[in-house]
């Protein structure tokens, strides 16, 4: 089988332009954004690797899911309360109880460290093109030339 490398260079040409169009409109044109849920603490609802889509809102009440951020990294969890102060508690929901430690305050979230409330879910074979697309493309490009570089080389060498 002969691989037509005109169609192929054309084919990820395409599919480049397709993911970066893709990836500019989730940054910039579109009102809702994705992130990856990159831990389990949301077990039963998302997974770990699920994409999670979050619109900003100003309105945060007791069953949202957000996303918010930490010392760490940005988190997702489920408000459970909203304290006197104005502050929230949240906890994920494979958490049996809140945590509070020194790298983790989840019992006094502040407003302005919420990024977003989480919209809806799904998992993340369906959108990987769209949040990993550019890296995918240029992976199979590598591979297509490193593998027609050393077919190459091994006919040189065969003779």
């Amino acid at each position: 089988m002969k691989i037509n490398w005109k169609q192929a260079g054309i084919f990820l040409i395409l599919m480049i332009l397709f993911m970066a169009l893709a990836n500019i409109c989730f940054k910039y044109v579109l009102p809702i954004k994705p992130v990856k849920l990159v831990s389990g603490n949301m077990e039963p609802t998302y997974s770990k690797g699920d994409i999670l889509f979050y619109t900003k809102s100003g309105d945060y009440k007791p069953n949202d899911i957000i996303l918010h951020k930490t010392r760490r990294a940005p988190s997702v969890t489920r408000i459970i309360a909203i304290n006197e102060d104005g502050t929230f508690e949240a906890k994920g929901d494979a958490n049996p109880v809140s945590i509070s430690s020194t790298y983790l305050d989840e019992t006094h979230i502040q407003k302005e460290q919420i990024i977003g409330e989480i919209s809806f879910g799904i998992s993340q074979f369906i959108f990987y093109p769209l949040v990993y697309g550019i890296e995918i493309i240029l992976a199979i490009l590598l591979t297509i030339l490193i593998s027609k570089f050393a077919f190459s080389l091994f006919l040189a060498i065969r003779g």
